[in-house]
């Protein structure tokens, strides 16, 4: 997968379930053994934190204004 289809999977994930909650993506974006900053997270656990912070912040929204990605070398 190139660096470019990587940013736009990157970018979708934020517009579709934090902007618009689309919750039932979440398993779509999110494999069972994700790590966020080192800890298990899995796509249960996105779903209560999207939830919360959406339920907090109503109006939320996210907005990308720059994006890098590289490949491992």
């Amino acid at each position: 997968m190139s660096t470019e289809e990587n940013k736009m999977i990157a970018r979708r994930q934020f517009e579709e379930i934090w902007n618009r909650g689309k919750l039932d993506l979440i398993d779509t974006y999110f494999a069972p053994d994700f790590l966020n900053f080192g800890n298990p997270c899995p796509p249960e656990r996105v779903r209560q934190i999207v939830l919360a912070w959406r339920t907090a912040f109503p109006d939320l929204q996210f907005t990308i204004e720059e994006q890098i990605a590289a490949l491992p070398k």
